[in-house]
């Protein structure tokens, strides 16, 4: 079928160093073998011994790299709405019997796809079966991400099914988690959102949303940042309408289709469902022909994709070198040897006695050092991360630039990364640009570093570098860029998001509003999108088509504009005419904000509330939450 093909053809990077790995095992096996035969006892089990776990360390990384390249697959699958092909994809993942930590990355995915669905209940058993799989000591830290992941995911389907004690018991460990990252903090948010919202406390759901608004906006998935803006809608108006009914998942939808968000919604929120402003939407957009990109741009691009050391002969040098070393500690801690021919022969009591506890205290040695160093290392990363969710936005930086001197590649990838990120957020382009080429620089500086960093990292640079590029007006450079993105990392799971941002950037920057829109109609609600990036396409097409633009749609592109100071920032420095643009077909913003609550007929359909209280109370909401988002996004020095 389809899926199979393109495992077929698309290796993973590791296959490589695998190989490597496992013909190193065999001939060190061999060694082991060869000196058995001749009695070489003590060195026999040594060389068999570490032959074993070298070719079993092999065959492991390249089961690894097969199933996370059909993980990739199937999560780039559910991002642009194909479900159908995400199942089949995980279907075969599992087939093969993974191991466990595949195993957990599949059901994962599969809750992904039965929440995405509306199907509460399998989403539950899914994500409780990723819970329940094992965490080994290789994978470790991805492992126990993933299983935060998981969680995430059952505290939202557990209170979309109104089970509120499971939900909160899930909310709670996630909080106590490190290793949770900010998506799954936001979802446990969301999760609590939806319990507050079905017990009828008001007033706790207003301010759980106000003391969360960060993180629910910057680090939830769209449909889940539609959920709570729907729940900020309903609480500026009177209780008035009964729920919408959710929709039996049988009548919902056909299996290979995705509900509409309005139907999502009403199945995990129904009190929310009402205030949903969404349709359907095409296909996420394209690149761009190859032939179309401008020759020297894509040179200039395609000198950031290469670099780095060879493998091979790194491999082999090191396995050269621990081979030596162990024969020169064998020699020095050898008894001294008669050089009369009458002396008896020792070698084989020198390779059978204690001389070989040398190198393999040496080695034990070695792997407890490694240990701790990354267990430094781990939580160096996660207190970046948490400061990150918590929207402390100086001490993430800070965390991100220590993280970027890191003498070790991924690490400094990975900070330089979190540097870029937040620089373009603050809309410093120039220094995000050095973030990112630094951080490509250090993950290309070895092959083992260019494939540990192939499934994320160095996507990800490159990404953010070719957004970057688009923000400062090099948008053929940027598109460049993208296409070899797709072409060298063909199942980076965020690449359809990665390339709508980078067109509409660029679209925008250039001042061309009906492109930019354009771009903007071909978003899907499974894209990976940043609040700014939706703010863009959001303020492209209610200017470019004025006429289909709701009173209350304005009302809340200009509530955004107000409340955050750093996404008008950011838009007025990448697409100063989308803005002028919508400014110009909808007025100046009236600094009232009660715009949406005056367009929404049934904010004046009478009610426990009356309408002008009704209105006052989404004053009320709205300086609340301006100044909850002033304190929480203005910083100093931030541009």
């Amino acid at each position: 079928m389809a899926a199979s093909k393109a495992i077929q053809v698309a290796h993973h990077p590791s296959r490589g160093s695998s190989t490597i790995l496992i013909v190193m095992g065999a001939v060190l096996g061999s060694l082991g073998a060869l000196m058995m035969a001749v009695g070489v006892i003590g060195a026999a089990l040594f060389f068999c011994g570490l032959g074993a776990s070298v070719l079993a360390f092999g065959v492991w990384v390249r089961r690894i790299g097969w199933g996370a390249q059909i993980g990739n697959m199937a999560m780039a699958a559910v991002s642009e709405g194909r479900l159908a092909d995400a199942e089949s994809l995980l279907e075969t993942a599992e087939a093969s019997r993974p191991g466990p930590y595949i195993a957990r990355f599949v059901d994962l995915q599969r809750a992904v796809v039965r929440l995405r669905r509306g199907r509460l209940e399998q989403a539950v058993e899914r994500a409780t079966a990723a819970l329940e799989r094992p965490i080994g000591i290789l994978q470790r830290w991805s492992a126990r991400t993933h299983a935060a992941e998981a969680r995430a995911i059952r505290a939202l389907a557990s209170a979309a099914l109104d089970h509120p004690d499971a939900a909160r018991a899930d909310i709670a460990v996630l909080r106590a988690d490190p290793y949770a990252l900010p998506g799954s903090i936001a979802r446990a948010g969301l999760a609590e959102a939806v319990v507050l919202e079905r017990s009828g406390d008001r007033a706790a759901l207003r301010a759980h949303l106000a003391s969360k608004r960060f993180v629910l906006l910057e680090h939830a998935a769209p449909r889940e940042r539609a959920v709570v803006r729907a729940y900020q809608r309903m609480l500026r108006v009177p209780i008035t309408t009964p729920y919408r009914e959710a929709v039996p998942a049988s009548e919902r939808h056909p299996d290979n289709d995705e509900p509409d968000l309005g139907d999502w919604v009403a199945t995990m929120a129904p009190g929310a469902a009402r205030f949903v402003r969404a349709g359907a939407a095409p296909p996420a957009p394209q690149p761009r022909a190859k032939e179309v990109i401008a020759p020297a741009a894509r040179i200039a691009a395609e000198k950031r994709f290469g670099g780095g050391g060879s493998g091979a002969a790194r491999v082999f040098g090191l396995w050269a070198v621990l081979i030596v070393m162990f024969i020169s500690a064998w020699t020095l801690f050898s008894p001294a040897r008669e050089s009369h021919r009458d002396a008896p022969a020792v070698a084989p009591q020198l390779w059978s006695g204690w001389s070989w506890l040398v190198p393999m205290l040496f080695l034990v040695g070695v792997a407890a050092a490694y240990v701790v160093l990354r267990k430094r290392i781990e939580r160096r990363v996660l207190e970046a991360q948490g400061l990150l969710a918590r929207g402390d936005m100086s001490g993430a930086r800070s965390a991100y630039q220590g993280l970027q001197r890191s003498p070790f590649a991924l690490v400094a990838a990975q900070g330089a990364l979190g540097v870029a990120g937040l620089a373009s957020r603050s809309s410093d382009f120039a220094a995000s640009l050095a973030a990112s080429e630094l951080g490509i620089a250090k993950a290309r500086r070895t092959r083992a570093a260019r494939v540990a960093a192939s499934d994320f990292q160095l996507p990800a640079l490159h990404s953010v570098h070719a957004e970057a590029l688009a923000s400062v007006g090099r948008g053929e450079e940027a598109e460049a860029e993208m296409a070899i993105v797709a072409e060298t990392f063909p199942v980076y799971p965020h690449l359809a998001s990665s390339r709508y941002a980078v067109s509409l950037v660029d679209a925008a920057r250039r001042g061309d509003v009906a492109e930019a829109a354009r771009v903007a109609s071909t978003a899907t609600d499974g894209l990976a999108l940043s609040v700014r990036g939706e703010l863009l396409g959001a303020l492209a097409m209610a200017a470019r088509y004025p006429q289909r633009a709701s009173a209350a749609e304005i009302g809340r592109l200009r509530e955004e504009l107000r409340l955050d100071a750093e996404s008008r920032r950011w838009v007025q420095a990448v697409g100063p005419a989308v803005l002028s643009a919508f400014e110009a077909a909808h007025g100046q913003d009236d600094g009232d904000g009660d715009g949406e609550d005056r367009a929404r007929p049934d904010a004046q359909a009478g009610g426990e509330t009356p309408p002008d209280e009704g209105e006052r109370e989404a004053r009320a909401e709205l300086e609340a939450e301006a100044a909850l988002g002033g304190a929480r996004r203005v910083r100093p020095g931030a541009r």
